[in-house]
């Protein structure tokens, strides 16, 4: 066991000495302009939100480059940034090299105050290459779970919370793998989640929940979390229990790969919001939206949600913005 440890040591050092070089030689160290929150003196909490980077087996995959531009990119904010939000799909094949090479680039490009992942259906081996790579599920929870201790987590399960500023990150993650990737919640991550909604909602601040699928896109239900015997979870209702007593909730998503647009925003009930991210490195249709995420802003009397392509340095001509009064 300490030989091995001993050569993914080695092997780790090597990759981030390889990430250095491609970084000096790709311009990363210049990507995007520098930019500022909406006001660094009122700001209380500033937050990047990513989904699907799918980090690739081949450490010199155009993604895993991407990834180190994007990671660039947050990294010239005039602010200090709180946390860095990977809304699942981290790595493309659940593989644990791809967990390793993600962690040398964040080694050498994250900037931000803590990183916080959650599990997504390739996280999870659920996708058609998982198959047909005969993971276990028993497998992907470990490499995702090591990944989780390296982020500065410790949680036995996929699910877990994080505090960042007085402010609650509730993250929920499947409990099993199906072959067409709907995330199963058991009861057992529900009751959590209620609990977890009913200490968070006593703050008096706005909660985030990361999950992987979406709970809404556009006008539209998705019912993509359900339970073990293939009902609906429950979900939306233990958020709207919190949500009706006023507390607001903001559920953070990804899956889609959609570029951002007016519908990505989304308010399905009174103080229940929710954001579906694109991709963040691997928009195959329009290369030009390599790189897009979000800031997520929290003030005294609102959260403001602006669109940004980190890559181009460039914001988007609309945000969304939720009273807090």
């Amino acid at each position: 066991m300490k030989s091995t440890s001993v050569f993914v040591r080695f092997i780790s050092l090597l990759t981030a000495v390889l990430y250095l070089f491609v970084g000096g030689v790709n311009g990363v160290m210049f990507a995007g302009e520098r930019y500022s929150p909406e006001s660094r003196e009122e700001i209380l909490l500033n937050t990047v939100l990513t989904a699907d980077i799918h980090v690739d087996s081949d450490p010199l995959h155009p993604r895993n480059v991407l990834l180190m531009k994007l990671l660039r990119g947050i990294a010239r904010s005039d602010a200090p940034v709180d946390a860095l939000v990977l809304a699942g799909d981290i790595a493309n094949l659940a593989e644990r090299k791809e967990y390793g090479y993600l962690e040398s680039i964040l080694r050498l490009y994250n900037k931000t105050g803590c990183v916080i992942p959650s599990m997504g259906n390739h996280d999870s081996g659920s996708t058609s290459m998982g198959k047909d790579c005969e993971k276990t599920f028993e497998t992907t929870c470990a490499n995702f779970r090591e990944f989780q201790r390296f982020c500065g987590i410790d949680s036995d399960a996929n699910y877990y919370t994080r505090l960042v500023n007085g402010y609650h990150f509730i993250i929920i993650g499947t409990d099993e793998m199906l072959d067409e990737g709907t995330p199963v919640l058991h009861e057992e991550q529900l009751s959590w989640l209620d609990d977890c909604l009913a200490d968070a909602s006593r703050s008096g601040k706005p909660v985030f929940i990361v999950g992987h699928e979406p709970i809404y896109f556009g006008d539209r239900f998705t019912n993509g979390y359900i339970t073990a015997d293939g009902t609906p979870s429950g979900i939306e209702e233990i958020i709207q229990k919190y949500t009706d007593d006023g507390t607001v909730v903001l559920f953070i998503g990804g899956h889609r790969h959609d570029p951002f647009s007016e519908q990505c925003f989304m308010n399905p009930s009174q103080n229940f919001y929710c954001i579906n991210l694109p991709t963040s490195t691997k928009n195959d249709d329009d290369t030009s939206k390599n790189g897009e995420a979000a800031a997520l802003e929290v003030y005294e009397d609102r959260m403001v949600i602006r669109p940004r392509n980190y890559i181009s340095g460039e914001w988007y001509d609309y945000q969304f913005e939720v009273s807090l009064q």
